[in-house]
């Protein structure tokens, strides 16, 4: 089995709907290379300064518990080894169906608003059985899990309040995205590249021989000449007229 860590999906069922949001950027990278793209963690930094970052209270505390300048860089130096996960792990985020305004949201701020973009729906267990078997791919699926920036450090330590992983961390403000992320480990990690020169800006894995896709909504926000000219792109790809759904609704 290619999936490495499974991290919060205790609860969650193989046929839960999950769904994927693509601008037209995005869904023309996704019809001409016929593969899903996974984004380097600490890319998306440039939209969340706190994307991949840990709560505040744990720098806070442990800087409290160090008795010298020594100790200090040490606590600096195992947090900053954390939080540079997000240079070597990339993801593909994908959301739990939620309310109408929620839905609506997620097509607002991912799915292209006005200028159009899909929503491609898919289960747990497609996304899972659409992963590549190289053994030599890392991959996981991880529930992110949305806390405040102020939590308390007794709050920290409860069980099942914090996962080691940043990258499944988020502050409360983007609770709404009830988002649930695909990540792959590069194996060789960051300490071994030179960040700025070797580092990949993504992963990919083909996906056009899988039954990830579910079916394809066209935003219900767009105009009918952008849900004509998306329509086209998509048959264009060959993927069947039948699973393309025309102005989504949202529930």
């Amino acid at each position: 089995m290619p999936l490495s860590e499974q991290i919060g999906l205790e609860d969650i069922p193989g046929d839960q709907a999950i769904w994927r949001f693509l601008d037209r950027r995005k869904l023309s990278d996704l019809t001409s290379s016929g593969s899903l793209r996974l984004s380097r963690m600490s890319e998306l930094r440039k939209l969340d300064q706190r994307e991949s970052r840990l709560p505040s209270v744990i720098r806070e505390v442990l800087q409290r518990f160090s008795l010298n300048e020594d100790g200090t860089a040490f606590v600096d130096e195992m947090l900053k080894a954390c939080e540079d996960q997000a240079f070597d792990t990339f993801a593909s985020c994908w959301f739990l169906p939620g309310t109408r305004e929620e839905e609506l949201r997620m097509w607002q701020e991912f799915g292209g608003g006005n200028e159009g973009g899909v929503r491609i729906s898919s289960t747990l267990r497609c996304l899972l059985s659409s992963l590549p078997t190289n053994g030599r791919r890392l991959f996981g699926i991880g529930h992110v899990r949305y806390i405040r920036d102020d939590i308390s450090y007794p709050e920290v330590l409860a069980p099942g309040q914090y996962h080691s992983m940043p990258f499944l961390l988020k502050l409360e403000d983007h609770i709404n995205e009830r988002e649930i992320r695909l990540f792959e480990r590069f194996r060789l990690r960051q300490m071994h590249w030179h960040v700025r020169q070797e580092q990949p800006p993504c992963t990919r894995f083909r996906i056009a021989d899988t039954n990830l896709i579910g079916s394809i909504g066209i935003s219900p926000m767009c105009s009918s000449a952008i849900v004509q000219d998306i329509t086209d792109e998509l048959m264009q790809w060959r993927f069947p007229r039948t699973l393309i759904e025309v102005n989504a609704g949202t529930n």
